[in-house]
């Protein structure tokens, strides 16, 4: 049966959220003080980050995070912590078909800035593919990076 009222509770929900919409911009514009010369793409899946210190990851401080967007040179981040590390080891494995191991990078935080809520929304730089010159050392990272993977059904039960 047709109910006048729960489509007038939906009209109300699309009008909110089409407020929120227009308030809120698909890529940020970049602070007055910096010129961004790319083009950020829109890419959401999960990575992993990690203090790099003395050419060593500082794996008691790694974690989880969500990409925000992707461009040519680095990468846009949402953490639900404060990142206090300049230098990071960035960990993406989007899926085993696509790479059989992780890729790792060696990347500078250009933005650290706090956006409510305890997020924490974070650019970084990606200065080097550092999965052949610092092979040795990733190796200890790949058992933490499985935590990329996505569960297959098999897991979940």
């Amino acid at each position: 049966m047709f109910s006048f009222n729960a489509r007038k509770k939906k009209l109300e929900v699309q009008k909110y959220l089409a407020r929120i919409c227009d308030l809120t911009l698909p890529n940020y514009a970049a602070p007055a003080d910096e010129e961004r010369s790319q083009e950020r793409h829109h890419r959401v899946f999960p990575m992993m980050v990690c203090p790099w210190e003395g050419n060593m990851p500082c794996l008691d401080e790694a974690t989880f995070v969500l990409t925000k967007d992707i461009s040519l040179g680095g990468i846009g981040i949402i953490a639900n912590k404060k990142i206090r590390s300049g230098e990071l080891l960035v960990c993406l494995w989007p899926d085993e078909n696509v790479s059989e191991s992780p890729c790792f990078f060696l990347g500078k935080v250009r933005r650290n800035s706090r956006i409510g809520g305890g997020f924490w929304i974070l650019g970084i730089e990606l200065m080097e593919f550092a999965n052949q010159e610092h092979q040795n050392v990733l190796d200890v990272m790949r058992p933490i990076a499985e935590g990329l993977l996505t569960p297959t059904a098999i897991d979940t039960e």
